[in-house]
């Protein structure tokens, strides 16, 4: 019994010593299969020269990334100070604007007050209405639209006035030319129209 074992167990062993080396045969078969045929591809030489020619790509690649995060770095520090630079001049420019636009506001408050002392109160309010749109707080400005907007109000108040009291002149006048015709004509009781 015991050589029946041993002898089950040899052939056991060789099947298994023979499915092994041609699996293993077909695993290096296949390897080679897949070198011959990145070979083919890459048009290169073995896997270790390929290996060793992407090491050296990789290698390439870093530093040019190396020198382009540099490269990136200046450009930065440069762009930081084109726009302080240009902060600068546009700060400048305003720094101008503001100085020409108070001065052309200077002449028109003074173009205003001129018109004003010259007693052409209507087109000084226009004026003066232009400098407040312009600057509310530009120096007297307030004081003149107050001023003149009074003179305004007072020269419709009494435009109204002087109409009514003319139209009251008026109905007296015809009620008075009524009762002289009435008297002249002998109607005393006024009648007569």
């Amino acid at each position: 019994m015991l050589s029946q074992i041993i002898k089950i167990s040899f052939v056991f062993v060789i099947g298994f010593l023979g499915t092994f080396s041609s699996v293993f045969a077909q695993s290096k078969a296949r390897m080679d299969e897949a070198a011959h045929y990145y070979d083919d591809l890459t048009g290169e030489g073995s896997l270790n020269d390929v290996k060793t020619k992407w090491k050296l790509d990789i290698q390439r690649l870093r530093e040019a990334i190396l020198k382009s995060h540099e490269s990136l770095q200046r450009d930065d520090s440069d762009l930081a100070k084109a726009v302080i630079d240009h902060k600068v001049k546009i700060a400048r420019e305003r720094e101008f604007l503001s100085g020409e636009f108070d001065a052309g506001v200077a002449d028109l408050y003074q173009k205003a007050v001129g018109e004003y002392q010259q007693k052409q109160f209507m087109v000084s309010l226009s004026t003066f209405e232009e400098v407040e749109s312009l600057s509310p707080d530009f120096k007297d400005t307030r004081k003149y639209l107050q001023k003149l907007t009074k003179m305004q109000l007072k020269t419709k108040v009494k435009a109204a006035s002087d109409q009514q009291i003319k139209k009251s002149e008026e109905n007296r006048d015809a009620r008075i030319d009524n009762a002289l015709k009435n008297v002249q004509y002998g109607d005393l009781q006024g009648d007569r129209k």
